[in-house]
């Protein structure tokens, strides 16, 4: 909350005008972090869509975006803080007033940002405001923009998807009535882009939860020992990654001889027939002998995948 009242207190969005409706708007431009969600409870409470951009995203990508969205304020990394102010020394990005940073800038970062004529403020620095901040916040209609997302750009200018609140409530509202549960002891390590729709909805469906997320490094190759330190119970990923996994399994069981290999083939065919049956895949027997190991690869805990 006091991050939200510091954002309207500052007045650190844009206002944008579609179909005669005003619209308030922050850009975020950073790997997943607490602070990206953070930023983004932040604007829900505050009646402020977020514009999300991908963290791979090049230069004249963010420059489209922060032009036609008209953002003011960017929330960042200090990463991006250089490809920002090198843009706005470049006179590309003239909508832009405002960096909100996530970690700390540099010194020779910091006085650059005075010579554009940027304003520069960080995350702590907006929560410490807003705890003396007595400012009243709007809750947003429901058609009030939650959030544009951006295409990836890879066959042009990145295109912009609008999603209203209600749109974004549509998302959440199937999982109160799917039979599968999350719980407050579970535990969700966020890697796929929040810039992306996908995994924001999941860190919204687990948070009305009270479900804990984890964050990874940052770098995808390092996503083995992200699983290995956190050991989630929920992993969400995308059919490539999953494909790895499967390629990784079979090939492993596929080394298997003689004794093994029957009880391997035994073992699989059991857990198919209960989820057959059943729905279930856990087998009191098979999974501590045959696949303990595979159930490693994803720290040991996953009930979901």
């Amino acid at each position: 909350m006091n991050l939200a009242k510091s954002f309207t207190s500052h007045k650190l969005y844009s206002e944008t005008v579609n179909e005669r409706k005003k619209h308030r708007l922050i850009g975020i431009y950073a790997k997943n972090c607490e602070s990206w969600v953070v930023t983004d409870f932040a604007c829900c409470m505050a009646g402020i869509g977020t514009v999300t951009l991908y963290d791979t995203f090049g230069d004249a990508a963010i420059e489209y975006i922060i032009n036609q969205a008209e953002l003011s304020t960017i929330v960042c990394t200090a990463n991006h803080a250089d490809s920002l102010l090198k843009s706005k020394a470049d006179g590309k990005i003239e909508p832009l007033a405002n960096i909100v940073a996530i970690d700390q800038l540099s010194a020779e970062q910091a006085a650059k940002c005075e010579q554009v004529g940027l304003t520069l403020l960080t995350i702590d620095q907006l929560i410490q405001e807003g705890a003396h901040l007595e400012t009243q916040l709007n809750d947003p209609e429901p058609d009030d923009i939650f959030t544009i997302c951006y295409t990836s750009g890879t066959t042009g200018n990145p295109k912009g998807v609008m999603i209203s609140h209600q749109n974004m409530i549509a998302g959440l509202a199937p999982q109160s009535h799917s039979s599968i549960k999350l719980y407050n002891s579970d535990v969700h390590l966020s890697y796929l882009p929040l810039a992306h729709i996908m995994e924001r909805i999941i860190v919204h469906c687990l948070t009305i939860n009270g479900s804990r997320i984890g964050f990874y490094q940052g770098d995808v190759l390092k996503l083995k020992e992200d699983l290995a330190e956190l050991r989630p119970t929920i992993f969400v990923s995308v059919p490539r990654l999953y494909s790895r996994f499967y390629d990784v399994m079979q090939s492993k069981l596929a080394e298997l001889k003689g004794c093994k290999k029957k009880l391997a083939d035994k073992a699989i065919k059991a857990k198919l027939e209960n989820l057959n049956k059943s729905g279930k895949v856990k087998h009191c027997l098979y999974d501590k002998l045959i696949f303990k190991k595979f159930r490693a690869v994803l720290g040991g805990r996953v009930r979901i995948c």
